[in-house]
């Protein structure tokens, strides 16, 4: 059977060596710091930027655009009689200024370049040889040393030359996002890799795959955009409920993400067990109320009472992540759903309800599921619930193996299918260190 989706490290942190088919759901094991969480980020930031390829592309040069664009304006005389410039009509400065509107998440970098800039640019250069506009050598002066800051260098003598030079660069940049577009760069996956996980990513030896078809080439310095999934998921703390939820945005693009998908709702796809599930766990409801000043979340017990989402248990937050991803119809099978452990924030007897939860979204939503987990109750949980349910044949379970205990160790990833007991023999060193050191010496 061809894998779906998969992904493969060599070297890269603490993960000597892995290979990762995802299929249905996959579960990575290990003790802390054996790389679960690399992969899983690895993962989520590929997709991402998968997904929203133009967007990122945008994004690297929005700044830079802007940045440069702005310099266009300073070209225009200010206002009549300024003893920087000539006697020029103040309405015909004024219309040609306001013309010129800052780059917006709604224009392509592209759009932006070839349909306002360099039209703009033309114009004023126009101005300047018909002799419409004049800049004294201050004013010349002034401009040249903004140029150097904004744009780059330049030996330019005159106005014309400098907008010449001004046209050359926007062009260049033009060619440069049109040919990141059209090969799909992976200089732009590794610069979205090396911002997240503030590391030089450049030289990590990572590979995707889709049904066993390789993404990456590495001759030509391109990815082929992946077409399994429209969205991918991170869920790893339920902080995103917390109190600054609405009205400070977060520094930390996953939670920015998935604060997205819980408030933007699409076309939900309905099934009566998972929401039976979800709310049998929940005892209760979770529901958006908003107002003129904010948006909160509330939850609603069964008896009645209502407190905010914000001042909830830290499980029941968990839970309520999953119930909003699913009323607003974000988990589907084109949907990448990555768990970071789970169980952190959830007792032992959750652990089993978000478990099952979990399968069920798999069994009837097909949603592809990621889950990193170092605990017996959740590993326990998934398989048995998977074997009841008839989906073992979409479960696959991997152990970090310890090959090298030099310095901060290195891990090698297996494949263990669905056989959870060298799991579980691992998870017995924690009893063997409770009977070292918690015996009491014979007297």
């Amino acid at each position: 059977m061809k894998s779906k989706f998969s992904v493969a490290l060599k070297d890269v942190r603490a993960v000597k060596e892995a290979e990762i088919d995802l299929n249905g759901i996959t579960v990575l094991s290990g003790e802390n710091g054996c790389g679960k969480t690399t992969i899983a980020k690895l993962l989520y930031v590929f997709l991402k930027t998968s997904v929203n390829y133009n967007s990122v592309v945008f994004d690297l040069f929005s700044r830079d655009l802007s940045n440069s664009s702005s310099l266009l304006s300073d070209f225009i005389p200010r206002k009549k009689n300024d003893d920087l410039f000539s006697d020029v009509d103040e309405p015909d400065l004024f219309d040609i200024r306001e013309s010129i509107p800052h780059i917006s998440d709604s224009t392509s970098s592209e759009t932006y370049i070839s349909d306002v800039i360099l039209p703009k640019l033309k114009l004023i250069r126009q101005k300047y040889e018909e002799q419409e506009y004049y800049l004294t050598n201050i004013a010349f002066s002034r401009l040249v040393q903004l140029y150097k800051r904004r744009v780059g260098k330049t030996n330019a003598k005159t106005v014309i030359e400098l907008l010449n030079d001004y046209e050359t660069y926007m062009l260049s940049r033009l060619q440069e996002i049109s040919n990141l577009r059209k090969i799909h760069s992976l200089n732009v996956f590794s610069s979205q890799i090396t911002k997240y996980f503030n590391e030089d990513a450049a030289k990590w030896n990572y590979t995707f795959k889709e049904f066993d078809s390789n993404l990456i080439e590495k001759k030509s310095k391109s990815v082929i955009l992946q077409k399994s999934f429209s969205d991918v998921i991170y869920i790893d703390v339920p902080t995103v409920f917390d109190s600054d939820f609405y009205r400070t945005p977060s520094r930390n693009s996953v939670i920015s993400d998935l604060r997205d998908m819980l408030v933007n709702a699409r076309e939900s796809i309905g099934n009566d067990s998972i929401s039976s599930a979800i709310e049998e766990s929940l005892k209760g409801k979770i529901s958006r109320k908003d107002d003129m000043f904010s948006k909160i979340f509330v939850y609603t017990a069964k008896n009645g009472q209502t407190i905010p989402l914000s001042q909830a248990a830290s499980g029941l937050k968990c839970f309520a992540v999953l119930e909003r991803l699913y009323a607003n119809g974000c988990l589907r099978e084109d949907s990448m759903l990555i768990v970071d452990e789970p169980e952190v924030h959830l007792h032992p007897r959750w652990i089993v309800e978000y478990a099952r939860v979990l399968v069920l979204i798999q069994k009837y939503l097909h949603t592809t599921i990621l889950i990193a987990s170092h605990n017996p109750d959740m590993i326990s949980a998934i398989k048995y619930i998977s074997e009841k349910e008839s989906i073992s044949d979409s479960l696959t379970f991997y152990i970090a193996e310890e090959i090298d205990s030099d310095g901060f160790g290195k891990y090698k990833f297996k494949n263990l299918g669905t056989d959870i007991e060298e799991i579980f023999s691992s998870f017995n060193i924690a009893l063997d260190r409770i009977n070292l050191y918690g015996a009491i010496d014979a007297e």
